[in-house]
């Protein structure tokens, strides 16, 4: 995990000397990466209330919401670095698909 870290932080610093920017990526997430976070909840929400026999049309968005942020605050290790490794495989793995064993 760390080494996909070290991958993303080395990625967007040379990303963003190509563009001229100074941004601090280390600091900062991106929103791509939060969102990917929050789809990931989400999604385990909703694979939980399916698990358990529910029908996702008795839940309003609203609460569908509410139980992801939930599920979120309490996960939210976990599911960060579910997210850290989606963009990893999206910025690095893209870049140099040698650095990583083919997925079948």
């Amino acid at each position: 995990m760390a080494e996909a870290i070290e991958d993303i932080q080395e990625a967007s610093t040379r990303s963003n000397r190509n563009k001229g920017a100074m941004v601090n990526t280390v600091t900062t997430m991106d929103r791509a990466t939060i969102a990917m976070a929050r789809s990931i909840a989400k999604n385990e929400v909703t694979d939980k209330i399916r698990r358990e026999g529910h029908k996702l049309q008795h839940y309003s968005a609203k609460q569908l919401t509410e139980l992801a942020d939930d599920y979120f605050r309490d996960h939210r290790e976990e599911i960060m670095k579910q997210a850290l490794v989606w963009k990893w495989e999206r910025e690095v793995v893209a870049v140099r698909p040698w650095t990583c064993s083919m997925r079948l």
